[in-house]
């Protein structure tokens, strides 16, 4: 005999919000080629023509996903429909989820805690950070979205001679360790709890530990009064330094299980950069403040890249193989120089056509990189949670 279990009206509108939500995020899909689609409508007369004898081939847009047509309403919850239903020990329906979702839908979203924390992106330049200031933004993809140009160019990079290395000749590419995407819907990789942060308890420290708490559910993870966003972060593997390709391949395989490792999901290296090899551009700025510079400055000196008190160099990470221990790199001023270009330069320049912005012509005023940093007074930026990590990611890796 079938059980009759109670459904809250709560539950069901708990449902209906899932399945709109899916057929909200189609309609902005098709809104968007349809504007794409009028967009084109200024080419060539050839192609028009070519366009009106395929139209009876052409197929209709593809769905993003099963919810997009007719109205989400009460009458969507009908009897016949599919849904994962989730029971609690009073056999009353906790909670829907439809058939093609599977999975238990977020109390709250992930811009939820962004906004909490401050750090939602920004939609307008009265909401701009510090760094969307400096290196630019894009508030949004449609056509009236507020955008600003960064004041930071980098030239392109060249490479020291000889720095490309390849397989053998017997060999075709060399297999990386599996590097998975990842995966932000997840949550739980990305997220601390607020309570801990940013003064973490011993037990949190390690990330291997997790306390129990009634609010630690799926369905809670982005609840922005228990949890705080985090960074994901590749600490320096210190054993990868000046080592190869294969040893480093070989160092990383010791720690894990490689019985089950799947050829298709594993990247095919057929060449990359030779540790010691130096890579060199130049980075131009304009308009900064003194204080501007300084923040841009301070993590190109080593020094502020090693912790108080340790030894060693902290490395900047370039690359798709950061997980491995790959593309550490040490980076440094030229001559710990920066150069300026002051306004009655440039105008003078301009008149003689000698320099222009943008150029490569080096100016003859330049101070050193510390020297600047110690004149605006910022102080000591390790006080900042967020900053006082960054050295220790820089510096090394430790295995628990």
């Amino acid at each position: 005999m079938a059980k009759k279990l109670l459904c809250s009206r709560s539950t069901i509108d708990s449902y209906l919000t899932v399945v709109h939500s899916y057929q909200t995020e189609q309609d902005i899909v098709d809104s968007h080629n349809k504007r794409s689609k009028q967009n084109t409508k200024g080419k060539k007369s050839t192609q028009a023509r070519r366009r009106k004898s395929n139209k009876d081939k052409e197929k209709q847009p593809r769905k993003s996903n099963v919810f997009t047509s007719g109205e989400i309403a009460e009458e969507t919850f009908t009897e016949g429909r599919l849904a994962y239903a989730i029971i609690d020990p009073n056999d009353t329906i906790s909670e829907l989820i439809p058939i093609s979702v599977g999975r238990h839908a977020y109390s709250h979203s992930p811009l939820s805690i962004a906004e909490r924390d401050n750090v939602r992106p920004a939609k307008n330049l009265n909401e701009a950070s510090a760094a969307d200031r400096l290196f630019g933004f894009v508030g949004s993809n449609d056509d009236n979205g507020t955008a600003l140009r960064g004041r930071i160019q980098v030239s392109p990079v060249s490479i020291s001679d000889n720095a490309i290395a390849r397989p053998p000749k017997e060999e075709e590419y060399k297999l990386l360790p599996p590097l998975l995407s990842p995966k932000p819907s997840s949550g739980r990789r990305f997220l601390v709890s607020r309570k801990d942060f940013p003064n973490p308890t011993e037990n949190s420290k390690n990330a291997r530990i997790h306390s129990k708490r009634s609010d630690d559910s799926r369905a809670n993870l982005f609840n922005p009064s228990t949890s705080s966003l985090g960074e994901a972060a590749y600490p320096t593997h210190r054993s990868a330094i000046d080592q190869n390709l294969k040893a480093i391949i070989t160092e990383y395989d010791k720690n894990r299980d490689t019985t089950k490792d799947n050829d298709s999901v594993r990247l095919r290296v057929r060449s990359w950069l030779k540790t010691g090899s130096r890579l060199s551009c130049r980075v131009s700025f304009e308009d900064l403040s003194p204080k501007e510079l300084a923040f841009l400055l301070w993590p190109l000196i080593p020094k502020n890249l090693t912790p108080k008190g340790c030894q060693g160099i902290g490395y900047h990470k370039l690359g798709i193989g950061k997980p491995l221990g790959l593309g550490l790199v040490e980076v440094e001023i030229v001559g710990k120089l920066v150069y300026f270009q002051e306004l009655p330069d440039i105008a003078e320049g301009y008149l003689k056509l000698t320099t222009v912005l943008g150029s490569d012509s080096k100016s003859n005023k330049s101070k050193e990189a510390p020297e600047l940093i110690r004149d605006t007074k910022i102080g000591d930026l390790t006080r900042l949670p967020s900053i006082r990590a960054f050295p220790k990611d820089c510096l090394w890796f430790r295995r628990q």
